[in-house]
Protein backbone atom coordinates (compact mmCIF):
# COMPACT_ATOMS: atom_id res chain seq x y z
CA UNK A 1 0.00 0.00 0.00
CA UNK A 2 1.29 2.97 -0.96
CA UNK A 3 1.90 6.48 1.65
CA UNK A 4 -1.17 8.21 -0.66
CA UNK A 5 -3.53 5.14 -0.22
CA UNK A 6 -2.86 4.92 3.82
CA UNK A 7 -3.95 8.80 4.21
CA UNK A 8 -7.77 8.76 4.05
CA UNK A 9 -10.64 10.16 6.13
CA UNK A 10 -14.04 8.77 6.55
CA UNK A 11 -16.84 11.21 6.98
CA UNK A 12 -19.75 9.79 8.79
CA UNK A 13 -23.17 11.15 9.28
CA UNK A 14 -25.76 9.14 11.85
CA UNK A 15 -24.00 6.42 12.61
CA UNK A 16 -25.41 4.02 15.04
CA UNK A 17 -24.10 3.42 18.32
CA UNK A 18 -24.14 -0.39 17.80
CA UNK A 19 -21.65 -0.03 14.80
CA UNK A 20 -18.42 0.13 15.25
CA UNK A 21 -16.19 2.64 13.69
CA UNK A 22 -12.83 1.30 13.65
CA UNK A 23 -13.98 -1.68 11.37
CA UNK A 24 -15.49 0.13 8.63
CA UNK A 25 -12.35 2.55 8.97
CA UNK A 26 -10.55 -0.94 9.05
CA UNK A 27 -12.52 -1.75 6.09
CA UNK A 28 -12.06 1.27 4.00
CA UNK A 29 -8.20 1.24 4.80
CA UNK A 30 -7.68 -2.55 3.02
CA UNK A 31 -10.34 -1.84 0.36
CA UNK A 32 -7.99 1.52 -0.91
CA UNK A 33 -5.65 -0.82 -1.79
CA UNK A 34 -8.11 -1.82 -4.69
CA UNK A 35 -8.12 1.95 -5.95
CA UNK A 36 -6.75 2.94 -9.20
CA UNK A 37 -7.80 6.35 -8.67
CA UNK A 38 -4.94 9.21 -9.31
CA UNK A 39 -5.03 11.53 -6.19
CA UNK A 40 -1.77 13.46 -6.34
CA UNK A 41 -0.72 14.30 -2.58
CA UNK A 42 -4.09 14.68 -1.53
CA UNK A 43 -5.95 12.19 1.48
CA UNK A 44 -8.86 10.42 0.51
CA UNK A 45 -12.21 11.44 1.35
CA UNK A 46 -15.13 8.78 1.94
CA UNK A 47 -18.65 10.79 2.79
CA UNK A 48 -20.56 7.65 4.67
CA UNK A 49 -24.14 8.01 5.49
CA UNK A 50 -26.89 5.80 7.51
CA UNK A 51 -30.28 6.24 6.47
CA UNK A 52 -33.68 5.25 7.41
CA UNK A 53 -35.63 2.99 4.88
CA UNK A 54 -37.63 5.91 3.95
CA UNK A 55 -34.33 7.86 2.98
CA UNK A 56 -32.86 5.23 1.16
CA UNK A 57 -36.44 4.53 -1.18
CA UNK A 58 -36.54 8.28 -1.98
CA UNK A 59 -32.46 8.46 -2.92
CA UNK A 60 -32.97 4.94 -4.71
CA UNK A 61 -36.16 6.07 -6.59
CA UNK A 62 -34.23 9.78 -7.68
CA UNK A 63 -31.15 8.54 -8.64
CA UNK A 64 -31.63 4.59 -9.53
CA UNK A 65 -34.98 5.23 -10.81
CA UNK A 66 -36.09 2.31 -8.89
CA UNK A 67 -39.00 2.44 -6.28
CA UNK A 68 -37.78 0.33 -3.51
CA UNK A 69 -35.32 1.03 -0.31
CA UNK A 70 -31.84 -1.24 -0.59
CA UNK A 71 -29.15 -1.80 1.74
CA UNK A 72 -26.47 0.33 0.20
CA UNK A 73 -25.69 3.07 -2.75
CA UNK A 74 -22.61 4.07 -3.79
CA UNK A 75 -22.04 7.52 -5.82
CA UNK A 76 -18.34 8.15 -7.28
CA UNK A 77 -17.23 11.27 -7.64
CA UNK A 78 -13.19 11.70 -8.11
CA UNK A 79 -12.99 15.12 -7.70
CA UNK A 80 -11.44 17.53 -5.22
CA UNK A 81 -13.40 18.53 -1.66
CA UNK A 82 -11.90 21.41 0.41
CA UNK A 83 -12.56 22.13 3.98
CA UNK A 84 -11.99 24.76 5.94
CA UNK A 85 -8.84 22.40 7.39
CA UNK A 86 -7.49 20.92 4.35
CA UNK A 87 -7.99 19.61 0.61
CA UNK A 88 -9.34 15.88 -0.18
CA UNK A 89 -9.56 13.60 -3.39
CA UNK A 90 -13.41 13.34 -2.35
CA UNK A 91 -13.82 9.31 -3.57
CA UNK A 92 -17.74 9.42 -2.86
CA UNK A 93 -20.55 9.08 -1.15
CA UNK A 94 -21.84 5.48 0.50
CA UNK A 95 -25.64 5.24 1.30
CA UNK A 96 -26.46 2.85 4.33
CA UNK A 97 -29.76 1.18 5.06
CA UNK A 98 -29.26 -0.94 8.53
CA UNK A 99 -32.70 -2.11 8.53
CA UNK A 100 -32.41 -4.45 5.21
CA UNK A 101 -28.40 -5.22 5.96
CA UNK A 102 -29.75 -6.78 9.46
CA UNK A 103 -32.66 -8.51 7.12
CA UNK A 104 -29.91 -9.65 4.28
CA UNK A 105 -27.74 -11.36 7.68
CA UNK A 106 -31.04 -13.28 8.88
CA UNK A 107 -31.37 -14.39 4.99
CA UNK A 108 -27.57 -15.63 4.60
CA UNK A 109 -27.76 -16.31 7.87
CA UNK A 110 -24.58 -14.21 8.66
CA UNK A 111 -24.13 -11.76 11.67
CA UNK A 112 -24.97 -8.31 11.70
CA UNK A 113 -21.66 -6.82 11.94
CA UNK A 114 -20.03 -9.13 9.02
CA UNK A 115 -23.34 -8.12 6.44
CA UNK A 116 -22.68 -4.05 7.63
CA UNK A 117 -18.92 -5.05 6.23
CA UNK A 118 -19.79 -6.95 3.52
CA UNK A 119 -21.87 -4.17 2.16
CA UNK A 120 -19.75 -1.59 3.13
CA UNK A 121 -17.15 -3.07 1.40
CA UNK A 122 -19.26 -3.05 -1.74
CA UNK A 123 -19.96 -0.22 -1.98
CA UNK A 124 -16.23 0.91 -1.57
CA UNK A 125 -15.66 -1.22 -4.16
CA UNK A 126 -17.82 0.94 -6.63
CA UNK A 127 -16.18 3.72 -5.90
CA UNK A 128 -12.93 1.99 -7.28
CA UNK A 129 -15.26 1.66 -10.48
CA UNK A 130 -15.97 -1.91 -9.73
CA UNK A 131 -19.58 -3.12 -11.20
CA UNK A 132 -21.09 -6.02 -11.67
CA UNK A 133 -23.32 -5.38 -14.82
CA UNK A 134 -22.25 -8.93 -16.20
CA UNK A 135 -21.94 -12.07 -14.58
CA UNK A 136 -18.07 -12.75 -14.60
CA UNK A 137 -17.64 -8.97 -13.26
CA UNK A 138 -20.12 -9.35 -10.52
CA UNK A 139 -18.06 -12.70 -9.61
CA UNK A 140 -14.87 -10.95 -9.58
CA UNK A 141 -16.84 -7.79 -7.47
CA UNK A 142 -17.98 -10.93 -4.98
CA UNK A 143 -14.11 -12.56 -5.08
CA UNK A 144 -12.86 -9.55 -4.24
CA UNK A 145 -15.51 -8.68 -0.82
CA UNK A 146 -14.50 -11.84 0.75
CA UNK A 147 -11.20 -11.56 0.32
CA UNK A 148 -11.14 -7.99 1.87
CA UNK A 149 -13.30 -9.41 5.03
CA UNK A 150 -11.22 -12.39 5.49
CA UNK A 151 -8.76 -9.86 5.98
CA UNK A 152 -10.29 -7.25 8.23
CA UNK A 153 -11.98 -10.24 10.36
Amino acid sequence: MTENRKRFHLEITNLPDDINEILLKKAAEETLQYFTTPAGNLPFLIMVHFVLPEEMKEINRQFKKRDSSTDVLSFPYHEEYETEEQTFQLLGEIFLETKTIGENAKKYNASFQRELLYIFIHGLLHLAGYTHEEETSLKSMITLQNKILEKIQ
